[in-house]
């Protein structure tokens, strides 16, 4: 990602982030900063989504998307890894 990345978290995202135990939380948030600051993470594009992702935080994954124009990556949802 390089220069960083504004965050923003959706209405939804902070809700699901809020249902998981604050720990697994504080690793997800901690997470996502990183990305959005150095780009470090695992992440895979989500299928027919141009500019979404997924940022892997076991046991969680988070749902991103990315918008060039405004340099800002949004968090969409907060859940339990399936895989």
């Amino acid at each position: 990602m390089g220069q960083g990345w504004q965050v923003s978290w959706s209405y939804p995202a902070q809700w699901s982030l809020r249902q998981i135990h604050w720990e697994h939380a504080a690793e997800v948030d901690a997470a996502v900063q990183r990305f959005a600051r150095t780009g470090e993470g695992h992440v895979e594009r989500v299928p027919k989504s141009p500019m979404g992702l997924w940022l892997k935080v076991p046991p969680h994954v988070a749902r991103l998307s990315i918008e060039p124009l405004s340099h800002t990556i949004v968090v969409w949802w907060v859940c339990r890894a399936w895989w």
